[in-house]
C-alpha cells in the first residue's frame, strides 16, 4: 500500500481521533500529489524518531534509549517513545499504535530499561486499536510519563491518558478533544460534472448492506451514529476514567468530555494533566522514578509516589 493510499484510509477511515485542523493538514499534504501526480515521499517513523531524540538536551548521568531490545544498556536507561503527526494503528513510516504496543512490551522485557517516557505531539487520528494500546499501557510495571509538546488530542490524549503522569512543556500546549468523529469526501457533483456516474446495485435480501454508510452521505446520520461512532466515544470516555481519577468524577455531559480543549495551564486544574514543566524537569521525574522502581526491587508504589511528587 503506497503514502497516498494509506492517508487517504486514514483521512476516510470509519472513526477518527482528530483536531479538525490537524484533520485539515492531512488533508492539505494530499494536494501536491493531484497537482504533480506523483507519489508522496516516504518517510521512516524510526529514522525521524531516533534523530529527534539526538537532537534532545539530555544531562550526561541520565541514559535514554529507543533501542528497546539492546542487552548493551546501562541500568536505568529510560526508553524513549516518540508519539507524532497524525496517529495510525499500522504503518512503517508513520506512527502506529502497534508499533508503540510492540516497543512497550520490548523495554518492559530488557531488564536495564526501569521506566517509559512518552515524548507526545499529535492533534490525533485513527481510532482503531487505540483501546488494545490502553489495555498495554496500564499492564506495564515500569513507572510511565507522558510529556507532552504543542499538543495532545483526541486519539494522542487517549494514548497519554494511560500513563502513570502528564506533563506539558508549555502553559500554552493543547490538550484534550476527548470525543469522536468522522468525515467523508462527496465527490458525486465532481464527477457528474465530469460525465462520470457511479452506480450500484445490491443482490436479492442485501437491502441493508452499506445502508448506514449510504444513508450518512445522503444526510440521514442517526443510526450511523448510534452504532459506529457512540460505542467509540463510550469506550475512549471508559479508558480516560481508568488513567485519570479526576476526570473519573466528572458527568457524561462535562466539556471535558465532549471534545473541548484546554491550554495546559487549565488542564492542569481540571484533571487532564499533572503539571507544567520543561523537557529536563520532566525527564529528571521519570529517571529518579525509574531508579527508585529498580532499586526497590520493581517497587511500583514507590516509583508512583516519586513520580507524583
Amino acid at each position: 500500500m503506497n503514502s497516498v493510499t494509506s492517508l487517504i484510509n486514514i483521512l476516510t477511515g470509519p472513526a477518527l481521533f482528530i483536531r479538525h485542523d490537524e484533520y485539515i493538514s492531512e488533508l492539505a499534504s494530499l494536494v501536491p500529489f493531484f497537482i504533480t501526480k506523483q507519489e508522496l515521499p516516504e518517510s521512516n517513523y524510526e529514522k525521524i524518531s531516533r534523530k529527534k531524540l539526538k537532537e534532545l538536551d539530555i544531562e550526561g548521568s541520565i541514559k535514554v534509549t529507543d533501542e528497546y531490545t539492546s542487552t548493551e544498556l546501562d541500568t536505568n536507561t529510560l526508553a524513549y517513545h516518540h508519539v507524532f503527526g497524525t496517529i495510525t494503528s499500522e504503518s512503517n513510516w508513520r506512527f502506529s499504535t502497534k508499533g508503540l504496543q510492540k516497543n512497550l512490551f520490548a523495554a518492559e522485557a530488557n531488564e536495564n530499561i526501569s521506566g517509559h517516557f512518552l515524548h507526545i505531539s499529535s492533534g490525533g487520528g485513527q481510532a482503531w486499536y487505540l483501546e488494545q494500546l490502553a489495555e498495554t499501557l496500564r499492564s506495564l510495571e515500569k513507572p510511565v510519563h507522558a510529556f507532552i509538546e504543542r499538543v495532545c488530542a483526541s486519539a494522542a490524549y487517549y494514548i497519554a491518558s494511560q500513563s502513570d503522569f502528564i506533563s506539558a512543556a508549555t502553559p500554552f500546549d493543547v490538550i484534550g478533544s476527548i470525543g469522536v468523529m468522522t468525515s467523508y469526501m462527496d465527490l458525486t457533483p465532481m464527477l457528474e460534472k465530469w460525465g462520470i456516474k457511479f452506480i450500484e446495485e445490491y443482490g436479492t435480501n442485501s437491502d441493508l448492506k452499506n445502508k448506514k454508510y449510504n444513508d450518512l452521505r445522503t444526510g440521514k446520520p442517526e443510526q450511523y451514529i448510534k452504532e459506529e461512532l457512540d460505542p467509540i466515544r463510550d469506550r475512549f470516555v471508559s479508558d480516560v476514567k481508568l488513567g485519570r481519577s479526576e476526570i473519573a468524577k466528572l458527568p457524561d455531559d462535562h466539556p471535558i468530555l465532549r471534545g473541548e480543549t484546554f491550554y495546559a495551564n487549565i488542564a492542569t486544574k481540571n484533571g487532564l494533566i499533572d503539571s507544567v514543566e520543561n523537557f529536563s524537569v520532566a525527564l529528571k521525574r521519570t529517571h529518579d522514578a525509574a531508579i527508585a522502581w529498580s532499586s526497590k526491587k520493581n517497587d511500583r508504589k514507590k516509583a508512583l509516589q516519586i513520580l507524583n511528587q
